[in-house]
């Protein structure tokens, strides 16, 4: 009967022993998986996800930026044309080849 029990009372240290080795090992491994994962993950989700979509915002945002500046300092520049009496803002035309002669010669720029 006596060794019956210590029998039974080795079993059941071996028993517990084992549970809370399992325990504990269990525990690292889920933290080590949890981290790993983690920081996998982040780092996928950052590459794919962050940073294309980082580089389209910015691509579109220069092109909107760009065009409502463009059209904006277009605006601005043809009211100052017009309210300085320059008619509409600007009138381009090519010279005939006499009209461009003549003002080279007439020019003193490269006297200043």
């Amino acid at each position: 009967m006596k060794s019956v029990f210590i029998s039974i009372g080795i079993l059941v240290l071996i028993g517990t022993g084992g549970f809370f080795l399992y325990q504990v090992a269990y525990s690292q491994g889920e933290t080590s998986g949890y981290i790993d994962g983690y920081n996998q993950g982040y780092a996928i989700g950052q590459e794919g996800g962050y940073s294309s979509g980082e580089a389209e915002g910015y691509h579109l945002g220069e092109q909107e930026g760009y065009k409502e500046g463009y059209l904006a300092g277009k605006a601005d520049g043809y009211e100052e044309g017009v309210e300085a009496g320059l008619g509409h803002g600007y009138t381009l035309k090519d010279p005939t080849y006499e009209q461009a002669i003549k003002f080279i010669k007439e020019d003193k720029t490269d006297q200043n």
